[in-house]
């Protein structure tokens, strides 16, 4: 027991004191409502991840590529690319895997960015907010190259 103890609270300390090779936790304030978030947001749109990319060392290192299905605010291409920092507190995404994505700006205002404390999440999981968004403003275009897509969405 005194061990169990002791492995707890040297690992507790190790989260706390950043040490460098320690594993270390983003700190994300309470989720904002759906409404914030759009609001807050840059683009808000749905769709799979189609490559993930390491493009430098910096803040912004990882370059996600997505098949855009719907958007509800910017994206109207139908393809679009997001970063994220391969650091903590960035995104983890997983290739082929369909998202809900809330993205902001990043200065000076050219690049879609995305970090663990937007509401972005798996889109199968994304029932709520797909309600509270609404309609899409866009939407995939149903071609027999796109109707895989569009099935595994509804």
């Amino acid at each position: 027991m005194r061990y169990k103890l002791a492995v707890a609270i040297v690992a507790g300390l190790a989260l706390c004191s950043g040490v460098p090779g320690s594993a270390q936790v983003c700190d994300c304030p309470a989720p904002r409502p759906v409404a914030d978030e759009l609001a807050a947001s840059a683009a808000v749109f749905s769709g799979r991840v189609l490559a993930i990319d390491v493009v430098g060392t910096g803040d912004l290192a990882l370059r996600v590529l997505f098949e855009r299905y719907d958007c509800w605010k910017g994206a109207p291409d139908p393809q679009v690319q997001v970063y994220t920092a391969r650091t903590v507190c960035g995104y983890r995404f997983q290739l082929g895997v369909q998202y809900l994505v809330y993205a902001t700006l990043e200065p000076p205002n050219v690049l879609l960015t995305i970090d663990l404390c937007t509401r972005t999440g798996f889109l199968v999981r994304a029932g709520a907010d797909l309600a509270a968004l609404g309609t899409p403003v866009c939407t995939v275009a149903v071609t027999p190259s796109t109707w895989g897509a569009v099935k595994r969405l509804y």
